[in-house]
């Protein structure tokens, strides 16, 4: 499904971009299209680097393309969750630090518990789900109004592929309720 969604959003975005070799996707690329919005994330990946604002303007059409899922303070734990969705190729970023200063991230594994616990996690556009292996995620400011970090490191998934997120920044505002 997600899939189908992501060939129409494709076509709807950029219609010239088609089935003739394979299907090729590069929002950035395009030089009639320009983000713009209240929300900035960037990242690199594997070498490939992505820079992305919440709304995507392209053939006098917005698009989401960044969902802000979760964006909280968790104040009984003294703990942010900052969870996005990079809509244009279905990335999703899940992370639950500690509202200020470095939290470091060793091998986490996702347990059933009823608490938040510190995590971050990663799943692909490919839909693999990656945990952090050694990751840092760096607080500068969590307030009532956004939530600004950094983060980088290395994530594992169950069949013990491994990838390298570096230079990832966020600037995004908190969720209201």
């Amino acid at each position: 499904m997600r899939i189908i969604l992501f060939v129409l959003l494709s076509i709807v975005i950029h219609p010239s971009a088609g089935f003739c070799v394979k299907i090729a996707f590069y929002p950035n690329a395009m030089a009639d299209s320009n983000y713009f919005g209240n929300a900035t994330v960037s990242y690199t990946i594997n070498g490939k680097k992505t820079s992305i604002k919440n709304m995507l303007q392209t053939d006098g059409q917005n698009i989401k393309a960044l969902h802000l899922n979760v964006v909280s303070l968790i104040p009984k734990g003294n703990l942010v969750r900052v969870n996005f969705t990079n809509s244009l190729t279905h990335e999703v970023f899940d992370f639950v630090v500690a509202d200020k200063g470095t939290t470091v991230i060793q091998h986490y594994k996702p347990r059933l518990t009823v608490q938040e616990e510190k995590k971050a996690t990663y799943m692909s556009e490919k839909l693999v789900n990656y945990y952090a292996d050694n990751c840092k995620i760096e607080i500068i400011t969590a307030d009532e109004k956004h939530v600004v970090g950094k983060f980088s490191g290395a994530f594992v998934a169950d069949d013990g592929t491994r990838i390298r997120i570096m230079s990832g920044s966020f600037d995004i505002p908190i969720n209201e309720k």
